[in-house]
């Protein structure tokens, strides 16, 4: 009988103690949610279960502020790749993350962001096992009150737009200024973001810019590039490989310019085009490129212009000689020329085509059955895809605003620059009604004599002078290749002799236009560079709006 008493005695004690101690240990946390990617809301139980007080979920724990350990009762496995663990949090220091993921213990610091609420996410492993996380600060004071947790997608980078703002692991903010001058300062210490990476960087500018960015690699590589003009951009795309390396900081200087977003991200290997500068493509490996044959760009300045750059000129010419006949070289236009007839015909070594012209030589092609070549067919499949071209109901082809400018591999460095700022402002002239009423505002003031020079000096280039549209574009991209001080010099010094002596038939008409108009070519580019300037901050020569300092 004694036996049994205390055999019972000792089973309520031990009953008891568990209860007594099970209730201090730990207690389910009722503030705040981790949550499955599927939307399942699981509890978190919290390890010491003493309460915070004061809305400030920080304690303290062995000689500093931390939070309780938050556990899963039982651990969750990661079945699917590009997933991350998010926790939502405001605090006023600076905190470490610990999370307990495979048994064992990784430390992350926390993202700081001045009186806003911050979303951060750390990336998890495939088939890893996720089992806690906790929270502390080596300050001897400061608050914190975490409001959600759980799983998402992985995110690389920053988005201030969000609320919460949203901060990836590898983006540490170390200035986040709201003063005239604005200073943001990003540590990229992501794993696997190869050469081929590229930085987005979305901006609001509130003024005229310009805006500084300076980069850091890790092996103290430094580059330093200006945006002129930063209220034209939403958003600015730069590529590791155009750089020269992958950058470990970046820092951005400007006034009234707030960034928004952060982004890095690996290049698609589709064959979409990359947004870039002209001053980056003209930087981009040829070995980066995504088909040997060629790389694919969109102009960040004016999105509607594809941008080709050709392996050589063969490769240019059969994507685009038979184009450059049926719409702009004299005597051959509207005709589709066959491979044979093109053999022995010189096409450009530079082009540039309106989405106009782009959908009447695909629809007559179409409507005649005229057999065209795998690459022409290929150009088809990319302005279909990006919106210049679509298909009609009649077997033809519609066109939208958009435009098609290409240069090669084979041009020296100095004639690839040239071409590519000739091209680009065809790309202005073909996107842009306002710079085209501006150019035939130029052409109507011109005299009988002016106009009749630049028909003869097309004519010897190898255009049709007939074609009034034609005419004004090559007039405006001439005279806007190079900067306006070097018009009359590139003019009057270069060209103009070579042309009465290879061409004597414009000898005369040279002699009089020189005579009668000595400043004829700087006045005019002068003025056609009054509106480019206006409206896109860019000046004759040089269509670089991001430009490489050092």
């Amino acid at each position: 009988m004694i036996r049994k008493s205390c055999s019972w005695f000792i089973f309520l004690f031990a009953l008891v103690l568990v209860s007594f101690f099970t209730g201090c240990v730990h207690h389910t946390v009722e503030d705040f949610y981790f949550i499955e990617y599927s939307g399942l809301k699981r509890e978190l139980i919290a390890e010491p279960g003493e309460q915070s007080e004061n809305d400030n979920d920080l304690i303290p724990l062995n000689g500093k502020l931390s939070t309780p350990f938050y556990s899963l009762k039982k651990g969750l496995e990661i079945r699917d790749p590009g997933r991350s663990f998010f926790i939502v949090y405001s605090s006023d220091c600076p905190l470490v993350l610990r999370l307990k993921i495979d048994g064992e213990y990784l430390f992350a610091d926390l993202p700081r962001v001045t009186g806003r609420e911050v979303e951060f996410r750390y990336p998890l492993g495939r088939n890893a096992v996720f089992e806690g996380f906790q929270l502390e600060t080596d300050e001897p004071q400061g608050s914190l009150k975490i409001s959600g947790s759980g799983v998402e997608d992985y995110f690389t980078g920053a988005d201030f737009t969000a609320n919460p703002a949203l901060i990836g692991h590898g983006i540490d903010i170390l200035s986040d200024t709201e003063s005239e001058l604005t200073e943001l300062v990003v540590n990229t210490r992501l794993e696997g973001l190869r050469q081929t990476g590229k930085l987005s960087i979305g901006m609001r500018a509130e003024g005229p810019g310009p805006l500084r960015l300076h980069f850091k690699g890790q092996g103290g590589q430094l580059r330093e590039l200006e945006l002129v003009r930063p209220e034209n951009y939403s958003q600015v795309d730069l590529y590791a490989s155009s750089l020269g390396f992958i950058p470990s900081s970046i820092a951005l200087r400007g006034s009234n310019i707030s960034v928004e977003t952060f982004g890095l991200h690996q290049i698609p290997e589709d064959r979409s085009p990359l947004s870039m500068d002209f001053a980056s493509i003209l930087r981009y490996p040829q070995e980066n490129w995504r088909k040997p044959e060629y790389e694919l760009f969109r102009w960040s300045v004016v999105p509607e212009v594809l941008i080709f750059d050709f392996r050589n000129y063969t490769t240019q010419s059969a994507f685009l000689k038979r184009i450059a006949f049926f719409v702009e070289k004299d005597g051959y236009q509207g005709r589709l020329l066959t491979n044979q007839e093109l053999e022995n015909l010189h096409g450009w070594n530079a082009h540039d085509y309106r989405a106009e012209d782009l959908a009447r030589f695909f629809t007559q092609a179409a409507d005649t059955g005229f057999v065209l070549n795998p690459e022409e067919h290929e150009l088809k499949g990319i302005l279909l895809s990006e919106g210049i071209l679509s298909r009609n109901g009649n077997n033809g082809y519609d066109h939208f605003n958009g435009a098609v400018i290409s240069i090669s591999r084979e041009s020296i460095d100095y004639l690839r620059h040239l071409f590519l700022t000739h091209e680009g402002f065809h790309g202005l002239f073909f996107t842009d009604q306002g710079y085209r009423d501006h150019t035939k505002q130029l052409w109507d003031s011109f005299s009988d004599l002016e106009k009749a020079f630049w028909k003869e000096f097309l004519r010897w280039r190898g255009y049709d002078p007939d074609d009034t549209y034609l005419v004004q574009n090559e007039l405006q991209a001439y005279l806007l290749q190079q900067p306006v001080s070097r018009a009359n010099g590139y003019f009057v010094g270069h060209t103009l002799p070579r042309m009465a002596r290879l061409y004597p038939v414009s000898a005369e008409l040279v002699k009089e236009l020189t005579a009668g108009y000595p400043n004829h070519f700087q006045d005019s580019a002068a003025f056609l560079e009054e509106y480019v300037f206006s409206a896109w901050g860019l000046r004759g020569g040089d269509l670089e709006d991001l430009k490489y300092l050092y």
